[in-house]
């Protein structure tokens, strides 16, 4: 099971329809993509942040300030670090763009968790309005 955190915007007529779901733990779609990432979900600050850091050890590398020795070990551990952390830095940027933490919810996969959310949501609904017997 794959614990998700959602969010919804508060301003969308329907919410549930375009909840975004966010996996928690490792990434390694930003482990591996960095930057790119960020840039596809409009976290620009981080995106360039992310561009920056790899030109600069780049450059280090280019330049032998650093040994290649030691510059695929700082490499990977800005992976690791990128992907340990890219998860909340979108939940960040997310609440920043006005979307709003609407609660967790565990599932075998995205879909899912996505319909047991929806499911939840509506049991309760149905019971807060009195028309659960």
């Amino acid at each position: 099971m794959k614990i998700y955190t959602v969010y919804a915007q508060e301003t969308d007529p329907h919410p549930m329809e375009n909840m975004l779901l966010i996996k928690e733990g490792f990434s390694w779609q930003a482990a591996f993509l960095g930057f790119f990432l960020a840039f596809y979900r409009k976290m620009w600050i981080p995106g360039f942040i992310l561009l920056a850091v790899n030109l600069f050890l780049s450059i280090l590398q280019m330049n032998d300030y650093i040994s290649a020795g030691i510059i695929q070990p700082l490499r990977v551990g800005f992976m690791i670090f990128v992907g340990c952390n890219f998860n909340d830095w979108y939940r960040y940027d997310l609440e920043k763009r006005g979307y709003s933490y609407c609660g967790v919810v565990a599932g075998k996969d995205v879909e899912l968790a996505c319909s047991k959310f929806i499911a939840e949501m509506l049991q309760r609904t149905t019971f807060a309005s009195g028309n659960g017997r």
